[in-house]
């Protein structure tokens, strides 16, 4: 058992783990994000020693904001909360979580791998990958 995550020291009978090491990770609140008409609460989760930036954090806000303004995000007046997960280096998972007028959470994930990448022009399915 790792004392640190509490996840048992060996992951491999749960699948394809190889390589794999749980690290501790920070999690901090932002400010409540208004998208689409809809209010998501923010939260940046990273290593403590190498933390989501503030330029990171504006880029993916920027994207939330185009995605509801064009409609490829639908949150229609929904409530709901956002992760921004780096998981290393320049690549970081978007979360948008929000309760669809039920006990059900709906799930968009987006990925980007480097900030300075050229723009992409395919519209996401059920993910895209950001910026744009």
């Amino acid at each position: 058992m790792n004392s640190q995550s509490g996840l048992p020291a060996d992951l491999s009978r749960f699948g394809n783990v190889e390589g794999y090491s749980h690290y501790p990770k920070t999690v901090t609140p932002g400010l409540p994000a208004p998208a689409g008409g809809g209010l998501l609460k923010w939260y940046d989760i990273a290593e403590a020693a190498t933390p989501v930036t503030r330029d990171t954090s504006a880029l993916a806000q920027r994207f939330l904001a185009a995605e509801t303004a064009t409609g490829r995000l639908k949150l229609k007046g929904e409530l709901g909360f956002v992760i921004l997960h780096r998981c290393g280096g320049d690549f970081h998972f978007l979360l948008v979580s929000s309760w669809r007028n039920a006990n059900e959470i709906w799930e968009t994930v987006s990925i980007s791998r480097c900030f300075r990448c050229p723009a992409r022009t395919a519209p996401p399915s059920a993910s895209g990958s950001w910026p744009r």
